[in-house]
């Protein structure tokens, strides 16, 4: 006889359910992945300057974290028999990944202008709306499917899990199939429009999957009445909860600061591959050996945050990366940068699978401490952090590969850029990574979390606020 699922609001995810849910993490994952590398394509295979690359990147994720806030508003007021996230993902998926593919398919006809206007276009069509629209409901969904602090952790965990495995899976293969469907040419226009279909078709079925096998049990998943509607917070009010939050706020700079590092890590790495170490092949290995290494670390965080606490272990994670960093000082050989890189993986690891649930727990504080829930808009300011982060951490990059000389689609590169990208390979990550433990030091909620979700399981909010929703 089949188990029936339970549906009480501080569930436990059921395995097959969880699963789903990590699939839907990995498509996401895919995505952004794939999207992080439109830096490399425009000034590789297009041949633009860094500084004009970074600019479009750049600014269109200023556009592209407005459009979270809207997006995680929509969230909030979406009420449907099938919950309040999930629709989003059967809604968006296919228009996401269609505007993806189209975002490498720039005409390399085109002057360089009208390339820079589809460059623009395309990716605020792909990022700014598609992609947000299923990301948003995606990083909300954990925060519905129950309020179990554990099992958000453990989905977190199972996520970040997923994120090595699909990062190492990309990282290993996007190269070798540029190359294969290119003729040979790692930077072929062809090659990278083939490849992206590719992943596309991949990010479609985890999603789709994902969408299909769970569900929502602490939203309210029946349609509102007017009245119903009219009392629902506004835009402002929900605004005002969320900078009270201390616990939020706190999330949001971790996330801002982490994003930045990542952005220039990951978008710095074909560099420092091919003009550092002098083998673009080497991109593989070190991106592989991070991923590797963050796999089983995971697995231990999962074990033990339950132990000694979500923040707790995000500490220690992101004191190893930063730590780990400052290696390749040592040798600037492969071997050690490879010893770096599984280094960092393994902290990032042991960060990895509190960190994506922390924000949903601040956020479930904020509805005990409120009265009412803003989860969508939550995740959604907390998405905005990390596209800021990632906008930053972009500009940053080519700003500072432009004042080196950094010549765009040369072989080689001067000293000057090749000392550049070596700085923002070793000092960066150390100095970001950092800030990210000052930041959660003062992180406190995990000591009286399990009262919060008590009295909110119990119909009970934060004393001065009401007794209970009656």
């Amino acid at each position: 006889m089949r188990k029936e699922r339970d549906m009480s609001m501080d569930a436990k995810i059921g395995f097959g359910e969880r699963i789903a849910y990590t699939l839907g993490g990995g498509g996401v994952n895919i995505n952004t992945a794939i999207l992080g590398f439109l830096l490399t394509y425009y000034t590789m295979v297009l041949g633009i300057s860094p500084g004009t690359a970074s600019l479009v990147i750049g600014f269109s994720k200023v556009l592209d974290g407005v459009s979270d806030l809207i997006m995680g508003n929509i969230v909030d007021h979406t009420h449907t028999v099938r919950g309040k996230a999930r629709p989003w993902l059967l809604r968006m998926v296919i228009p996401a990944a269609v505007a993806t593919v189209a975002a490498f398919m720039v005409p390399t006809s085109w002057n360089t202008t009208a390339k820079v206007v589809y460059m623009f276009l395309t990716y605020n069509l792909s990022n700014t709306v598609f992609y947000t629209a299923m990301a948003v409901p995606f990083n909300s969904l954990n925060g519905y499917m129950t309020t179990n602090q554990k099992e958000r952790g453990v989905n977190g965990g199972f996520v970040m899990i997923m994120n090595a495995i699909t990062n190492a899976v990309v990282n290993a293969t996007y190269l070798k199939m540029t190359r294969a469907f290119g003729g040979g040419d790692v930077y072929s226009p062809r090659g990278w429009t083939l490849t992206m279909i590719v992943y596309a078709v991949s990010v479609t079925i985890m999603v789709l999957i994902c969408y299909l096998a769970t569900r929502e049990r602490a939203s309210d998943i029946e349609e509102k009445t007017d009245t119903d509607k009219a009392q629902e917070p506004g835009i402002w009010k929900s605004v005002k909860s969320l900078v009270t939050n201390k616990y939020w706020l706190i999330c949001i700079v971790a996330v801002l600061t982490v994003y930045i590092l990542s952005a220039l890590l990951s978008n710095s790495m074909v560099f420092f591959a091919q003009f550092v170490l002098g083998n673009v092949d080497y991109q593989a290995g070190l991106t592989i050996s991070m991923s590797l290494a963050l796999i089983p670390a995971a697995v231990i965080s999962i074990v033990l945050m339950g132990k000694f606490g979500k923040r707790n272990m995000m500490l220690v994670g992101m004191s190893i990366f930063s730590l780990a960093s400052l290696l390749p000082l040592l040798s600037m050989s492969p071997a050690m940068c490879t010893v770096s890189m599984a280094i960092k993986g393994a902290g990032l690891g042991l960060a990895a699978s509190p960190c994506s649930s922390l924000v949903l727990d601040a956020l479930t504080y904020g509805e005990w401490k409120n009265g009412f829930s803003n989860m969508g808009l939550g995740n959604a300011a907390n998405t905005f952090s990390a596209k800021m982060g990632t906008s930053l951490g972009t500009i940053m990059l080519g700003g500072l590969l432009e004042a080196a000389g950094f010549i765009s689609g040369a072989s080689v590169q001067s000293e000057t850029a090749i000392s550049m990208i070596t700085s923002i390979f070793v000092w960066v990550p150390f100095a970001f990574a950092a800030i990210c433990v000052l930041v959660l030091s003062f992180y406190d909620l995990d000591k009286f979390y399990p009262q919060v979700e008590a009295d909110l399981k119990a119909g009970k909010y934060a004393p001065g606020v009401r007794d209970s929703k009656a």
